[in-house]
C-alpha cells in the first residue's frame, strides 16, 4: 500500500512539473505587402478575360478574392493595342470587340495604382483537329463499368501540349400545369482515364492533360476509359409529359506551356491537401511583379452524338 501511495505521488509531483514548465512562445509572422494576382487563359475564338486580386496572407481565413476595380489592362496583338474594360457584374476585365486568334501571340498588361506595372506574353497555340474517335465497346473493371474509348488526332511538330475533357448535355422537354412547353438543360462531365499508365495524372479529376514527347510530329490514338456509359446510354423517356435527349461531346484543347505547368502543379497540389506524407508542390506562376497564371488554350470539340 505504501508503494502504491508513493507511485501515486510521483506521478501528481511529476504532473505539477510538467504544468510548471510550459511555455507560451509567440511567432512574430511578417505581414508583407500583397501581390497582385492575375488569372487569365485565353481561349481560341473566344473574347478576353482578366480576372485581378491581391494575394492572401498565410493566416488569412477569408476565402472571398475581391477583384481589383481600379486597374488598367491593355492588350497588344499585331502592333494594335485594346483597353479591357473592368465587368462589376463579374469581376473580370474584358473587351467584346477582340476575338483570340489561334497561333497569334498576345501580350498583357496590368496596372495596378501603387504597384509597379505587369508586362507578359502568351502564344495561343494551333487548333488541332480530332481525326476519328471511336467507342470500342463496354467492359468491367474492379466491379465498375466503362466504356473502351479512343481517338486519333495528328500532332504537328514541336513541342505540344494537350487536354482531353468531355462531357453530356442533357435536355429535357415537359408541359407544365399552363401547357406550356419548358426546356431544362444540364451538362455533366465525364470521367476519363489513359489506358497507358504514362498519360495517367497523380492527382483525381474528369481531364487527361499530357505533352507529345513520345509522339511528336505522328498520328497518335489515346486510348482511354469512360466511366459508366456516357456514350452509349439510351435516356429513354422520363415519363408520359417527359422527353429527353442527350448529346455526347469530346474536345481536345490545344494548351500552352503555362496552361500545363499550371494545371499540374495545381491540381497536385489540390490533391495532396492535408496529407502530411505528401511532398510539397510549388505552384507554377508566369507573372512577374506578382503572381497567377496567363495561358492559352484551342480547343476543338467533336460530337459524338
Amino acid at each position: 500500500m505504501k508503494t502504491c501511495y508513493q507511485h501515486i505521488s510521483f506521478a501528481l509531483f511529476a504532473f505539477i512539473i510538467l504544468l510548471a514548465c510550459e511555455t507560451v512562445v509567440d511567432l512574430d509572422i511578417p505581414f508583407d505587402r500583397p501581390k497582385v494576382t492575375v488569372s487569365s487563359s485565353l481561349i481560341a475564338s473566344e473574347s478576353p478575360e482578366v480576372r485581378l486580386t491581391f494575394s492572401k496572407h498565410i493566416l488569412d481565413n477569408n476565402y472571398n478574392y475581391e477583384p481589383i476595380a481600379n486597374a488598367t489592362v491593355r492588350m497588344i496583338h499585331n502592333g494594335n493595342t485594346y483597353i479591357l474594360e473592368f465587368d462589376p457584374e463579374i469581376g473580370k476585365y474584358g473587351n467584346d470587340a477582340i476575338t483570340i486568334e489561334a497561333a497569334s501571340l498576345y501580350q498583357l498588361i496590368v496596372e495596378v495604382p501603387g504597384y509597379d506595372a505587369i508586362s507578359v506574353t502568351e502564344t495561343v497555340p494551333v487548333t488541332v483537329p480530332i481525326q476519328s474517335f471511336e467507342i470500342n465497346g463496354i467492359v468491367e473493371l474492379e466491379w465498375n463499368t466503362r466504356e473502351d474509348i479512343s481517338l486519333v488526332f495528328d500532332d504537328p511538330i514541336g513541342e505540344n501540349f494537350y487536354e482531353i475533357y468531355a462531357f453530356n448535355i442533357q435536355k429535357y422537354q415537359y408541359t407544365n400545369q399552363s401547357g406550356e412547353i419548358v426546356e431544362y438543360v444540364n451538362q455533366q462531365p465525364i470521367y476519363l482515364t489513359a489506358k497507358n499508365p504514362v498519360y495517367q495524372q497523380e492527382y483525381g479529376g474528369f481531364t487527361i492533360l499530357f505533352n507529345d514527347r513520345l509522339f511528336d510530329g505522328n498520328t497518335f490514338e489515346m486510348e482511354m476509359f469512360a466511366s459508366g456509359s456516357p456514350f452509349t446510354y439510351d435516356p429513354g423517356s422520363g415519363g408520359v409529359d417527359l422527353d429527353v435527349e442527350v448529346e455526347s461531346y469530346v474536345v481536345l484543347k490545344s494548351v500552352s506551356r503555362s496552361y500545363y505547368l499550371y494545371q499540374t502543379t495545381f491540381n497536385l497540389q489540390n490533391w495532396n491537401d492535408g496529407d502530411p506524407f505528401a511532398q510539397p508542390v510549388q505552384v507554377f506562376t508566369n507573372i512577374p511583379n506578382g503572381l497567377g497564371i496567363y495561358s492559352a488554350q484551342a480547343p476543338f470539340v467533336y460530337q459524338v452524338r
